[in-house]
């Protein structure tokens, strides 16, 4: 295929030159609204394999709503979606079946992280309250068969504790994850093992956010203070990265990481913390603020990287699709970028 070019786009400054489309069959899954699409590189237009319309209608009296991480099977044929249930989504036919069990004073207890184990038999994810049980339980890392089964608790800390876990990463290779609590005393980073939920204390300081597991697991980067910092999962040692930077993410080989500077800049840093040439970068409007960043995400081969990027907070969340949000995909490998305006979340890279 031909890689068709894009005019370059006023106030935008990408480290590659704009794309219609990649040269990939790389697939992305992700929410837009109320619907879940994919989309292939070297497709310009996406596919609704999911809608959440029927479910928000129906329900929207009660403030019910839906959460939005998706998960794929090591396949490659099914999403899991975190809805009022779990959901396993056929993305051929858009056929769903619940996974869960959750009574309906326990809907939408899923909040935000959801993860699929290497051979694809359970799901580890974060759970919390349902949205209507009016209860305040801490939320907890907790996995269920994919097949359907009972939820089982794998690492919470007690109710009395008025400690709560925020978020976590998983090293599979390894067989640990580290998760993010905060508590009266401050934030907590706790190395957790797969097999027995056996944890114990990494790291506690104030203000600590977004974990990132470096693949080989040997360290962890999360934002510290406004800044970035890395981690030794075995001694809990912990050193500056870079001194102003969000959502830090660890390429697939270790060697990058890519991280928000602020809303409107991806940037990269090699491991070591030297400084590399940013991903892009949008004007920014004067005088905006509010956040709506996200995690980049690189695909499993470290070629692509998907970003998210707002020049005008203000005006986004006005509302309406796009509204000064850009979302656009990397390709390091053929260096070039796509870039599309609109806002997605819950994005997941298919398996190849």
């Amino acid at each position: 295929m031909t890689e068709q070019k894009s005019a370059p786009r006023r106030g935008i400054v990408s480290r590659f030159p704009l794309a219609d489309r990649l040269q990939r069959q790389d697939r992305l899954a992700y929410m837009v609204r109320s619907s879940i699409e994919l989309r292939t590189l070297s497709d310009s237009t996406p596919r609704v394999v999911f809608s959440d319309k029927p479910f928000e209608a129906a329900n929207q009296h009660r403030g019910l709503s839906v959460s939005c991480p998706l998960a794929w099977t090591p396949d490659g044929t099914t999403l899991f979606h975190s809805h009022d249930q779990i959901l396993a989504i056929d993305v051929m036919t858009g056929q769903a079946r619940a996974v869960t069990r959750f009574p309906e004073g326990e809907f939408g207890s899923v909040r935000w992280q959801l993860r699929t184990y290497p051979d694809g038999r359970s799901l580890l994810f974060l759970c919390g309250p349902g949205l209507l049980s009016g209860r305040a339980r801490p939320l907890r890392i907790c996995t269920v068969p994919t097949a359907g089964g009972v939820v089982q608790d794998l690492f919470a800390f007690p109710d009395e504790s008025n400690i709560s876990l925020c978020s976590f990463d998983v090293c599979w290779s390894e067989g640990f994850l580290i998760a993010l609590a905060d508590g009266p005393a401050g934030s907590s980073l706790w190395r957790v093992d797969l097999n027995n939920g056996n944890h114990r204390l990494l790291y506690e300081s104030d203000d600590i956010r977004n974990v990132s597991i470096e693949p080989s697991g040997d360290r962890v980067l999360f934002e510290h203070r406004g800044g970035i910092d890395v981690s030794d999962t075995a001694t809990g040692a912990v050193r500056e990265l870079v001194s102003a930077g969000r959502f830090p993410s660890w390429s697939p080989d270790g060697t990058m990481i890519a991280y928000m500077a602020g809303d409107a800049e991806v940037s990269l840093v090699s491991d070591g913390g030297s400084g590399l040439p940013s991903v892009i970068s949008v004007e920014k409007a004067t005088g905006s603020s509010g956040s709506f960043a996200q995690q980049p995400l690189w695909s499993r081969d470290g070629q692509l990287l998907w970003f998210s990027v707002t020049g005008n907070p203000e005006e986004a969340r006005s509302g309406g699709r796009g509204n000064g949000h850009f979302v656009g995909v990397a390709d390091f490998g053929n260096a070039t970028m796509w870039l599309a305006d609109g806002y997605w979340s819950g994005v997941a890279w298919a398996p190849m």
